[in-house]
């Protein structure tokens, strides 16, 4: 946690002798664990990230520090690309429901100005105000009409 919240490195090369993390020290030596290297993952738009590598002896660390700080600068872009794509994908899901609830609130838009025979805007107002009503959302509340008075069509009913 201190390596991703100060962005700093945290290197214990035995804790056998280490103060700074005293519940940390006592699992991690429980577990076999004697030298612990943590390096900041920092991530743009998003909380940092460490990552941690572990030494079953002290000093099992040393002579990989240089590259293990390599590798944690590409896993921190790589990881920084991965978020960046799932808020993308997010975002463009969230644009293909918009269209959808769009869609079916058109649909239910001319389904009363058919049958009512009102314009867009009066429509659109009593559909607003049954779902508040109701407590149910625009959307759901389009999708129900329009498939009730799909199912109606599909029975010869009208």
């Amino acid at each position: 946690m201190d390596a991703a919240e100060t962005r700093s490195a945290q290197y214990s090369p035995d804790l056998a002798d280490e103060t700074r993390w005293p519940a940390y020290t006592e699992y991690a030596l429980a577990t076999g664990v004697r030298c612990v290297l943590a390096l900041p993952l920092p991530l743009a738009d998003e909380p940092d990230a460490a990552l941690n590598l572990y030494g079953l002896g002290p000093g099992a660390l040393d002579d990989g520090r240089e590259a293990a700080r390599g590798f944690a600068e590409r896993a921190a872009h790589a990881v920084g690309e991965a978020l960046r794509i799932e808020r993308h994908g997010a975002s463009a899901a969230d644009v293909r429901t918009a269209l959808l609830s769009r869609s079916v609130i058109d649909q239910a838009v001319g389904i009363l100005m058919a049958r009512d025979r009102v314009d867009a805007r009066v429509a659109l107002d009593r559909l607003r105000r049954v779902s508040q009503h109701r407590n149910v959302r625009l959307r759901d509340l389009c999708g129900d009409l329009v498939a009730r008075v799909a199912d109606g069509s599909r029975s010869g009913r009208g």
